[in-house]
């Protein structure tokens, strides 16, 4: 066992965390107003199913070293306390062209 503050033996990408879960969507519909005039529009979702994705938990078994060189445990060490990405949004669009 490895004392706090040192470096260990375990190899790399030993660590696995959450997988990342993300559907985005897009609906669009052109409307012809003359022979040169458009309208688009347009609906795009982004995490339609609003599926929460967990970021990595805490990597640092100690927050640091006391007087006595003993490691300060980490209270939230291995413990996931993030999340990354975004929660569900929508975007509306229109556009004109002439």
């Amino acid at each position: 066992m490895q004392g706090a503050g040192f470096l260990g033996n375990l190899g790399r990408n030993t660590l696995a965390g959450p997988g990342f879960f993300d559907v985005d969507m897009a609906l669009a519909r052109n409307l012809r107003i003359t022979e040169s005039m458009l309208v688009e529009l347009r609906v795009e979702g982004f995490n339609i199913l609003n599926h929460p994705n967990f970021g990595l938990p805490g990597q640092l078994l100690f927050s640091g070293i006391d007087q006595s060189g003993n490691g300060i445990p980490n209270p939230t060490a291995g413990q996931i306390t993030q999340i990354v990405g975004t929660a569900r949004e929508l975007q509306f669009a229109l556009k004109f062209r002439f």
